[in-house]
Formats: structure tokens, sequence, C-alpha cells
């Protein structure tokens, strides 16, 4: 196969909505951040976040690689705002589960395909996810409230939206993209008020607010692609069952 037409191929998995979405929050992210003169950490963020929402609502295990420079650059991001709850959630938390995602996406039963197939959570599970969410939300405003850091509850509320999504990432549930969504939501909020309170760097955070835009709709689209393959295999389910059924029925009839 030819670069050309594996790039083809590639390209042959997103739809031109898909397409048409990424390229243009990219080209408003970069415009945007050229006229309020966003740092070049801020438009690398934006830029690695979108690649990688983009492609993980494909459910290409590529994506994960490109999690990687966005959560480092959003650490450095972090850094510079002062938001010490990202920093340490993201450096303790986030990095560490994403990097364990890549060992079991890679090598699991996976590893010779270019897309995962995802997973469902067992019921214990879904508890297990409750806990994590009230603990990480409980442990980190302590630990904010004691940085002295600004908007604490909003920001902790973040941290157990974080932690909860990329447990499901780790997972490979398709729920994740429900729980980034509500995090995206929270997120817009806390990187909002910087410009509502004129804090700090103010208005440069504006790239931040329309990457997070992009990531929903990303998001969204994940939702919807990660469902067919749970309609597909009811499909295929049910007629397997079928095809027994019929199977059953001439085995009867011959056997009268």
């Amino acid at each position: 196969m030819t670069l050309a037409e594996k790039i083809k191929r590639f390209f042959s998995y997103f739809t031109w909505f898909e397409i048409t979405y990424v390229t243009v929050g990219l080209i408003a992210i970069i415009v945007v951040s050229i006229i309020v003169k966003s740092s070049a950490i801020t438009i690398l963020y934006s830029i690695f976040g979108i690649i990688y929402c983009a492609l993980l609502a494909s459910k290409f295990k590529v994506s994960l690689l490109f999690a990687v420079l966005q959560v480092s650059f959003y650490i450095v991001q972090s850094v510079l705002y002062k938001n010490w709850g990202e920093v340490i959630l993201n450096s303790a938390i986030v990095l560490p589960i994403i990097l364990a995602s890549i060992i079991s996406w890679f090598t699991g039963a996976d590893k010779k395909k270019e897309q995962v197939t995802k997973n469902q959570l067992k019921n214990y599970e879904w508890i297990l996810l409750a806990v994590i969410f009230v603990v990480v939300a409980i442990s980190f405003y302590f630990i904010l409230d004691a940085l002295d850091t600004q908007n604490a509850v909003i920001a902790c509320i973040s941290c157990a939206f974080t932690a909860a999504a990329h447990y499901l990432l780790l997972r490979k549930s398709q729920y994740m993209f429900h729980v980034f969504i509500g995090l995206n939501i929270v997120l817009f909020i806390l990187w909002l008020l910087p410009i509502i309170q004129g804090d700090g760097f103010g208005i440069e955070s504006l790239p931040m607010l329309i990457t997070l835009v992009v990531y929903s709709i990303s998001n969204i689209r994940g939702i919807v692609n990660w469902s067919k393959e749970k309609k597909a295999s009811l499909a295929s389910v049910t007629s397997e069952s079928h095809v027994d059924a019929d199977n059953l029925e001439k085995d009867n009839e011959n056997k009268g």
C-alpha cells in the first residue's frame, strides 16, 4: 500500500463534518491565539488536544500518543496560570493513567488493530467510579484550599471529573465521553473566570475556551461512534440467533 493510499484510507474513517469542525477549530484557535498574543504553550496544547479528541472519538489507538503531548503542555499551561489542582492531578494521576492506557490498548487483544474495541464495565466498577469521584473531589478541595488556590471549589470538581473520565478511558468505556463533556463544562467555567475577573493572563485564556468547545463536539461524536459498535454487536447477535433458530427448525422438520 502506497503512502497516498494509506492517507486516503485513514481519512475514510472520518466524515466531512468531523474533518470540517476539526479544521475550523484549529484555524480559529491559531488566529485567536495570535490576536490575543497567547503563548506557544497554549497553541500547542490546543492543537494536540483537538487531534487527540478527534482520533479518540473514532477509536484510534494512536490518539493516546497525542494525549501524552496534550497533558504535558496542559501541565505547563496550568503552572503559568497557577491552577495548582490541575498541575497536581495531571502530573500524579492523569499522565500515569494515559501511559497505562497506552500499554493496555497496544498490548491487549487489539494490539494488531488500528482501532480499539470498547469494553463493558462490571457492576462493581460503577460503585468504584463514584468512590473515585467523591474521594478525589474532597481530598483535592483540602489540598487546593491549603495552597490558597483561587476558585478551589470549581477546581476540585474539575479534578473529580478528570479522574473519573480517565478511569473510563483506561477501561475503554464509551461512557468516558459523557464524563468528558461534564469536565469540559467545568473547565470552561474555570478558564472563563480569569477573563471575567481580569486576573493574571485574562483574555489570553480565550483559546482555551474555544478548545473546550471543539473538545465537546468531538466527545459528542465519540458517543455516536462508540455506540455504533454496540448496535452492530446487538444486530450480529440477533442475526446469529435467527440463524440458529432456523437451523433448529429445519432439524426438527427433518427428524419429523
